[in-house]
């Protein structure tokens, strides 16, 4: 089964997404703008020689999926050739021996050169992933900042010969397939790509889909009308991706990544002068150039019979021809940044300060054993360098706070080793930064860096071989997708494996520090201060005088690091005082009470195969917190999984994790507070010997102390610089006026006069008696193996005198609407739009949630329809959500957010009012309501692990279950006066709360 569900939103601190499959960990990603390398959505990496069927590649650590490397980066375009490697005594020549494809898969080529790959897959089952790859991106336009690239994809849902104007959303919506979470693209500098996603319950249904993707690699009708219509859709998505004191200060980042290459000036998304002159006839000849069959491959990977389904292609692809002068695909030329880059960047509405370092680093060719070698060596020299500059944070005397460090892609061509690290004092921090490079440089890597990212490395590969039987449609596309266009490695699971181990036991310590000196000394620092206030910030000259101060400063002494073999002993549980099955329509799931007074439930699931996930629930949450306490309860969670745990410091608590897969996430919001937690199946005693000692033993060192703080400085800056998260806490304060505690942010004087005592007591009060928690697991283990586990760190618990079980919490006391607000921050362009939240402490049962959900899906259609489609007013039309409590009980809200120009905003509120007023007056069309059941019918038939939390949580709150594999049969019977009466419900004026987010107060 899948990951995708529409289940009940038990808690305010948890998202839910509507694609992909379920993530153990929550990946850090580096803030060097990538955003800005991708129209549409994040850039990948690739090859740009010709690539033949049987080429293969897809294979350091990350790329095999969810793994420690996995940058994508292409081949060594010719100006940046390295030659046979790195010249260095000791380094081993990379070896260019191609990696043959291995997974069991159908690869073929029509002779007209369009490749294929088919690969038959049945988790989630029932659903197909068909894409489009095109080998040209931004980086092929003639025009540098044109944007036609970006702008050609779009034409791609405005019409072909046989899907003309919007009808392809019509025909694809009765699937169920719906744009944006269905049906979506990408633009970035070097590829674009096209996704569909649908349901193959019928033959016909895979057919279509192909023929949609035969249509846009041929058949595009690219109307000049159309392409008129288009341009105020794209200028608003430039608006949304790029107006902004933050992309401001990204977008002169890229100028210098991307200096000296093809790359420079062809941002994918363009300038908003030429997407406002961009013609029918540019982009026909973009189309015909580059839209042909040696330059493209369609992927289709799911629920299918690859001989169905390789029939099908050649049916609707066989006849494509080449229509342009074909020009050929040559690497794009680059050059190295030899000069070093000094610079403050600051921009009205920008982050909160920072500094950002980055060096241009080599590209390998992905798809020989000595690329991956390679790129495999950089990611380990990466955790190293990460590793590192922990410990010498830890230093009070060093100003370095929460640095981050990754190898990320800007293109092909390009890549970077990237840092960001924070300061108290910004004249200082860059010298410490730049100090403590020299430092590891000239000194190297210490065994204990080498031993922990080995150790990273390994559990990584365990944890992805033993996860490859729930493996989703979606990661073998895009692995696909990735060979295609770079050249990476399509080996099976078992070949990936005993390739990166042999690969990673060949590099040794004195070979990676070898490698480091040498990418060091072929490029050159990119040092970007970063800010919205200069007077916060030194000049140019303090902070080029900083630097030089760190260049030449002492050498940095070796940090002595503590190692443990165990955080805690192994408390000796008591036995539980009751147990048995939870409930008999919940095949799988067990109860355990102990006489601490907590709960656990457990329910067996493979959705998420070597998975365990862990959710505890308790207690009041914010309720009966101080408004004061309340101020500090998110600095307070913040200071404390900063600060390590039972006693040992955050750098020892990383390196004893080093090589299990462990994340536990506390959180306290306006109801409960808890944890989220997973694991792999084999890591589990270390989770709760985790969760256990935060329950237990948690602290505040003054390091911890130091990030919480700058955390929320960042957050309390935000207030004046984005105007999206200035209306969320208008939002707040006008839902919890009578209630003020449930959300209060601190002052700068609060978060400054923080004391750790202070912090830690908070944290305390809300995880201190644990029988106030029930704890729900879903995973896949053996019950006995769990409960051995649950019995010793569970049950061993201190009860801490709580009430016993958690409680419904009282309904909500909210305010009379409607009521309206206005919010203005910075110049921030990018948020401009409007909110509008109703709130009730109406709940909903099972049948009106899903009734809410199909009024959420036809108000998205419709917004897309009028605001985004008809209007070009707004990038995405508006987005219509519901969140409720548990079941039959608890609060309501039900959330319009619409982005759009801050020039229009009075048109777009005429066009959503003319809109709702319809729904609310007349209900649904027919139309409007088979589409909106096909899309949440086909949503439902998907679980992930945290489906089943909610049931449990649902079933033990409640007291009844309601089984969420019964959902999809239950969305059938509703009508449209069910959905009519439901819109008027959820939407009454005087629970109506609207923010409008103006830019520039």
């Amino acid at each position: 089964m899948a990951v995708v569900g529409r289940g009940v939103a038990l808690l305010e601190s948890r998202s839910r997404s509507r694609i992909g499959a379920e993530r153990l960990f929550v990946a850090a990603i580096v803030a060097v703008v990538l955003s800005l390398a991708a129209a549409a959505c994040t850039s990948s990496g690739g090859d740009d020689a010709a690539r033949d069927p049987d080429r293969s590649a897809r294979g350091d650590v990350g790329d095999s999926g969810n793994g420690v490397s996995g940058d994508g980066s292409g081949s060594i375009p010719a100006s940046m050739d390295f030659g046979s490697g790195p010249d260095i005594d000791g380094v081993t020549a990379p070896d260019a021996t191609p990696i043959g494809i291995s997974a069991d898969m159908t690869v073929g080529q029509l002779d007209n050169g369009l490749r294929y790959y088919i690969v038959e897959n049945d988790a989630p089952g029932g659903q197909v992933e068909l894409l489009l790859a095109v080998d040209a991106g931004s980086a092929q336009q003639p025009v540098p900042d044109s944007g036609n690239a970006h702008f050609l994809e779009h034409m791609m849902f405005n019409g072909t010969e046989d899907f003309p104007v919007n009808e392809l959303d019509a025909v694809l919506g009765g699937l169920g397939v719906e744009i944006g979470p269905d049906l979506n693209a990408y633009t970035s500098f070097d590829e674009t790509v096209y996704q569909m996603s649908m349901p193959t319950v019928e033959e016909a249904n895979v057919e279509l889909g192909l023929r949609v993707l035969a249509q846009w690699a041929g058949a595009a009708t690219i109307n000049q009308a159309d392409v008129e219509a288009e341009r105020g859709v794209v200028r608003e998505e430039h608006r949304l991706r790029n107006e902004s004191g933050g992309a401001e200060i990204n977008e002169r980042l890229f100028e210098y990544y991307t200096q000296n290459s093809g790359y420079e000036n062809h941002l994918p998304i363009g300038s908003p002068e030429q997407i406002l002159a961009t013609d029918a006839e540019e982009l026909r000849a973009f189309y015909d150039d580059w839209y042909r069959p040696d330059n493209m491959a369609i992927i289709a990977v799911g629920d299918v019979d690859a001989a169905t389904i390789e029939r099908l292609i050649k049916q609707e692809l066989a006849d494509l021809t080449d229509r342009g002068s074909s020009p050929p695909r040559t690497p794009v030329e680059t050059g190295p940044i030899i000069e070093p880059i000094v610079e403050v960047l600051t921009a009205e509405g920008g982050p909160e300060p920072s500094i950002s370092l980055d060096y241009l680093w080599p590209t390998w060719d992905p798809s020989t054993v000595g690329g991956q070698r390679m790129l495999l060596a950089d990611e380990l020299i990466a955790s190293m360098l990460g590793a590192y500059l922990d410990e010498q944070a830890a230093d009070p005397s060093l100003d370095l706070i929460r640095p981050f460090v990754g190898v990320a892609p800007v293109a092909r061509s390009r890549r970077l080793l990237g840092m960001n690290v924070a300061a108290d004092d910004y004249r200082q921090g860059p010298a410490d930064l730049m100090r403590a490079m020299r430092s590891v440089e000239v000194n190297g890597f210490a065994p204990r860096h080498f031993d922990q990212a080995r150790q990273q490395a390994l559990s990584t590969i365990d944890q992805t071989v033993a996860a490859e039987p729930s493996k989703q449609d979606f990661q073998y596309a895009g692995e696909i997708t990735d060979h295609f266009l770079t050249g990476s490695p399509l080996e099976n699971i078992e070949a990936w494996a005993a390739r990166t181990t042999d690969q990673l036991e060949s590099l040794t310590l004195d070979e990676l520090n070898r490698i480091f000196r040498w990418e060091m000394s072929i490029t050159a620092p990119i040092l970007g201060l970063l800010g919205s206030d200069p007077a916060e910030l030194p000049s140019q000259a303090e902070l080029e005088a900083a630097v030089a101060e760190g260049l030449a400063g002492e050498l940095l002494g070796d940090v002595d690091a503590e190692e443990i073999e165990q955080l805690l002993a192994r408390p000796d549980g008591p036995d539980p005082v009751s147990e048995g099955e939870f409930f008999d329509q919940f095949n799988g799931s067990y109860r355990w009470d102990f006489d601490n007074g907590i709960t656990v439930l457990f329910w067996d699931s493979t959705i998420a195969s070597n998975q365990v996930d862990v959710l505890a629930v308790g207690g009041s949450g914010r309720r009966d917190l101080t408004a004061d306490e309340s101020a500090l309860a998110d600095m307070a969670i913040g200071a404390v999984t900063a600060s390590g745990v039972a006693g040992v410091t955050q750098v020892t608590l990383d390196r004893y994790l080093s090589d299990r897969q462990v994340f536990v996430a506390p959180f306290v919001d306006t109801r409960f507070q808890g944890l989220s937690a997973a694991a792999a199946t084999d890591d589990v005693d270390v989770l709760f010997e985790l969760i256990n000692a935060y329950l237990t033993d948690p602290g505040v060192d003054a390091g911890g102390l130091a990030e919480a703080r700058n955390q929320m400085d960042a957050q309390l800056q935000a207030l004046e610089t984005d105007p999206s998260f200035a209306a969320f806490a208008a939002e707040r304060e006008a839902r919890f006026e009578l209630t003020p505690n449930l959300f209060v942010l601190p002052t700068a004087d609060e978060v400054d006069s923080a004391s750790a005592e202070e912090l830690l007591s908070i944290f305390e009060s809300r995880f201190g008696a644990a029988d106030e928690f029930v704890f729900l697991i879903v995973g896949d283990i053996e019950r006995g193996d769990l409960e051995a586990v649950v019995v010793d760190y569970l049950g061993s618990l201190p009860g801490g005198g709580g009430s016993g079980g958690i409680t419904e919490p009282p309904a909500g006391r909210y305010p009379t609407g409607p009521i309206r607000v206005r919010v203005g921050a910075g110049r921030n362009d990018s948020g401009a739009g409007f909110d509008r939240v109703f709130v009730s402490t109406d709940g909903l049962n099972l049948e009106d949630r899903l009734t809410a959900e199909l009024v959420a899906g036809i108000i998205n259609d419709r917004l897309f329809s009028r605001v985004r489609e008809e209007l070009g007013a707004s990038y995405g039309g508006g987005n219509a959500t519901v969140n409720s409590g548990y079941l039959n009980s608890g609060d309501t809200s039900f959330e319009i957010s619409v982005d759009g120009d801050p020039a229009r905003l009075d048109e777009i509120k005429a066009a959503v009012d003319e809109e709702l007023s319809v729904l609310l007056t007349d209900g649904p069309s027919a139309t409007d309501l088979a589409e909106a059941k096909a899309v949440l019918g086909n949503d439902l038939q998907f679980f992930t692990n945290f489906d089943l939390l909610e049931a449990l949580l649902t079933g033990y709150l409640d007291g009844t279950s309601t089984d969420p594999f019964a959902e999809p049969s239950a969305v059938s019977a509703i009508d449209a006066a069910d959905v009519a009466a439901m819109a008027r419900r959820l939407m009454a004026d005087e629970d109506l709360i609207e923010v409008t987010r103006q830019p520039g107060g």
